[in-house]
């Protein structure tokens, strides 16, 4: 990261260091096959590309390839941290650590021996004793902890429910954990991340809980493809409402924002795929009005090759301006203008009706989809936003 920062302080630049952990070096794959998660069918990941960064060593979707319930797996993340942070302390470049991108993990890890016991350790403090556990679980025959298995079945039954619990709860300690490793070596650095705009629909398929993600850190903010998701008005307020809950008083932005098309061109709810220039204006006012107070793109120019080439990014493949960029450069100088700070202190009107995200109806939603034939909850969530609007 030496020439970004270098760059970021000759042109007075705040950098933001995403600690992707789930970019594991080459050498971990080799050197360290005991610390890599292992899947549901009993696999260990081997090295990929990451279409994001367009890098080795990538593994599968945000939860890389090391599992921190692994001792060795701790060691290395931790060893990595620790050099970070000492390294880029003091920086004058140095803005924040976002220590986690998205805040969501893959629903088919980890079920290594390690993770087990983790999951056990978590079920003796929800539990008063074994016997309260076989009564729960309708595991009658039971003899010891040592006999529990992570449920690989996806139905409504008690084990299923605690086994997604778990490892949500498991995932945000995880979190705490770099927190505290970044800070034992630079106590006062700002620390931040990111959801998913929609993270009520992924609460328990993958993890994506605002709350407990905000409460690890300083500020907080959120992914959003507006084109992906729908470019409806609906879609947007309900995912700057549920993160600005979330956040709970703590300052959030939009942290991955759409500037260019997207891809891959696949079905969304009006077939778009090409972001124009008032799609930006649009975006960005409303983001503002719902009380983000920052706005960074993924990338401002796209990737030149990989599965994203020329995707998301308001300039050219080449750098150069477009019409998306001006709009953005509009954007930001009216936004940090004299005359609408007042503005940008301001805060949305506290409602005077509340929509209750139930967390228990959410869980039961999900493990009963496949006998339902969908996820309920969340489109009833959707729904009641929408008439709300």
């Amino acid at each position: 990261y030496d020439r970004q920062m270098e760059l970021a302080e000759k042109h007075g630049i705040g950098t933001v260091i995403a600690e992707m952990t789930s970019l594991a070096p080459e050498w971990v794959f080799h050197r360290y096959p005991e610390a890599l998660y292992i899947d549901i069918k009993g696999a260990r990941p081997v090295s990929g590309i990451s279409s994001s960064c367009i890098t080795g060593g990538h593994a599968k979707g945000n939860a890389g390839a090391v599992c921190l319930d692994t001792e060795i797996g701790r060691e290395r993340v931790g060893a990595f941290l620790t050099a970070l942070a000492a390294r880029y302390k003091g920086h004058p470049a140095l803005l924040a650590y976002d220590v986690w991108n998205e805040c969501f993990y893959q629903p088919d890890i980890c079920y290594c021996e390690a993770t087990r016991e983790a999951f056990v350790a978590w079920l003796q403090e929800r539990y008063a004793s074994l016997e309260e556990l076989r009564q729960t679980w309708r595991r009658y025959s039971l003899e010891d902890w040592g006999q529990i298995a992570i449920p690989k079945q996806h139905a409504p039954w008690p084990e299923c429910g605690d086994w997604l619990r778990f490892r949500k709860d498991n995932f945000y300690r995880q979190m705490a954990w770099r927190v505290e490793t970044l800070r034992a070596v630079d106590p006062n650095v700002l620390i931040t991340a990111h959801g998913l705009g929609n993270s009520l629909d992924w609460m328990f398929s993958h993890g994506s809980d605002h709350w407990q993600a905000a409460a690890q850190v300083d500020s907080y903010g959120f992914t959003f493809v507006q084109t992906r998701e729908g470019n409806d008005p609906v879609t947007l307020w309900r995912s700057l409402d549920a993160v600005r809950a979330g956040a709970a008083g703590k300052p959030f932005w939009y942290s991955e924002a759409q500037g260019g098309p997207r891809w891959p061109a696949g079905p969304n709810p009006e077939g778009r795929w090409i972001t124009e220039p008032e799609d930006i204006r649009l975006w960005h006012l409303t983001s503002l009005a719902g009380g983000a107070r920052g706005l960074l793109y993924p990338r401002w120019r796209p990737l030149l090759d990989g599965p994203l080439f020329g995707a998301y990014g308001p300039y050219g493949l080449d750098g150069s301006r477009t019409p998306r960029s001006e709009m953005n450069s509009r954007m930001a100088q009216w936004a940090n203008s004299a005359e609408v700070g007042e503005l940008m202190e301001a805060t949305p009107v506290k409602g005077d009706v509340g929509v209750l995200f139930l967390e228990e109806p959410a869980l039961m939603s999900h493990l009963s989809k496949s006998s339902m034939g969908k996820d309920w909850y969340p489109l009833a969530f959707w729904g009641t936003c929408r008439g709300f609007l």
